[in-house]
């Protein structure tokens, strides 16, 4: 890089030494965000191939609950486990009977829709937002 050079030139020197590194070196994602960070130009890495710091990284299991409210009470479970235990776990105080699904006594409201939690699972999280973050409301 010239000594003297204005600020463009020294940036264009950089471009030239990162482009010729790329063409020799590049073999991985990892490479690639090793030498931008090398050169200084890791603001300009694609955002997909910057290293994330840990602590912004979220565990997929967070990613997989499912956020389920009974009056003042949310607490997030897993899609697929026994709606029988989240109701419990929630308060809701739900009477059974047949235990098979045939009778319909245990049946509850969850995100506006009539349930049997004696033989339901724990949905999917909801695509929308608004539920995503309120939770989807249980009513007995």
């Amino acid at each position: 890089a010239p000594k003297n050079g204005t600020k463009s030139d020294i940036l264009f020197e950089k471009i030239k030494e990162f482009i010729l590194c790329i063409n020799i070196a590049m073999k991985s994602a990892s490479m690639f965000a090793t030498l931008t960070a090398i050169l200084g130009f890791l603001p300009l890495a694609p955002a997909f191939l910057t290293p994330v710091p840990s602590a912004t990284m979220v565990s997929p299991s967070a990613l997989e609950m499912t956020k389920l409210t009974y009056g003042s009470k949310a607490k997030d479970f897993k899609p697929g486990s026994p709606l029988k235990t989240a109701v419990k776990q929630l308060g809701v105080k739900v009477k059974y009977s047949c235990n098979k699904g045939d009778c319909a006594t245990c049946q509850v409201s969850l995100g506006g829709r009539f349930t049997k939690p004696c033989v339901a699972k724990v949905p999917e999280e909801p695509r929308l937002k608004s539920l995503q973050e309120k939770g989807l409301e249980i009513r007995g």
